[in-house]
């Protein structure tokens, strides 16, 4: 597996082996923390290591966040302010945790499980403007990472207006979006070719689960976003991305994208 190919073993893995994984991995790991790259300079983020995934029971608020928890060795809690930007960016750095994981050749898994606040900050020392949490669970997968060609996912022109007037380059750039994981594969990020550039927005969902997802559509457009740009970089394209103000104007409206070759 290499740099440029992990999108395509990186899988949602539900069952782990009980073993953890080494200490020197974990501490690799977290040198990893100090080293991810924001998409906003000013977002305000934290990253903690679970090392006993035993402990994340305690963490889960409600019933239904129980049945939501991928039982695993090991977990990455995510905190920010309940902020769209910062949530957003919080999507982007941890899709850089999972990449580094892949290459491992380790499974993970976001999950959108709510976490108490309160049992979190008895586990972490956790800011105290932080009120949103996002977990990744990983470790050892029972069946190993493979090559994976064909995912269920929407049609590329379903995502990105205008795929048929890019160059080739920039139509194997897009098509990475389809390697990107979201929460109960709803996939709610759109690009429309505008002038030379890419235009990025989200779409909010509808339908029963509509409030549950809400919260979690910025983190999958993060996370969408950083395939993209890793996509990318892995073909020598240089990447500028202008964050909008997510407070402002259209809220859908996450951010404009250059590429340059």
């Amino acid at each position: 597996m290499t740099h440029v190919d992990w999108i395509h073993f990186r899988k949602s893995v539900r069952k782990y082996k009980k073993n953890n994984i080494e200490p020197k991995v974990q501490e690799a790991l977290k040198a990893q923390f100090e080293k991810v790259e924001p998409i906003a300079a000013h977002a305000a983020y934290d990253i903690h290591l679970v090392e006993d995934g035993r402990q994340m029971k305690q963490a889960l608020e409600g019933l239904a966040s129980r049945y939501m928890l991928v039982k695993a060795p090991h977990y990455l809690v995510l905190t920010c302010r309940n902020d769209a930007t910062d949530i957003f960016n919080l999507g982007y750095i941890g899709e850089q945790l999972v990449k580094y994981l892949t290459l491992q050749n380790l499974g993970t898994c976001w999950i959108g499980a709510r976490l108490s606040q309160e049992k979190l900050r008895e586990m972490f020392p956790v800011d105290e403007s932080h009120d949103f949490s996002i977990v990744i669970a990983f470790g050892e997968p029972v069946a190993p990472l493979e090559f994976i060609r064909n995912r269920k996912r929407k049609g590329i022109e379903e995502v990105f207006y205008g795929f048929n007037t890019l160059s080739d380059t920039d139509k194997f750039i897009a098509e990475s979006l389809l390697t990107a994981p979201s929460a109960m594969n709803n996939q709610p990020w759109r690009f429309y070719f505008n002038g030379g550039v890419w235009d990025y927005y989200k779409t909010l969902p509808k339908g029963i689960f509509s409030k549950a997802l809400r919260d979690l559509v910025n983190v999958d457009t993060g996370i969408a976003l950083y395939h993209v740009i890793e996509t990318a970089h892995s073909l020598g394209s240089a990447i500028q991305f202008e964050v909008m103000d997510l407070h402002k104007g259209d809220q859908n409206y996450m951010g404009t994208l250059k590429i340059c070759d």
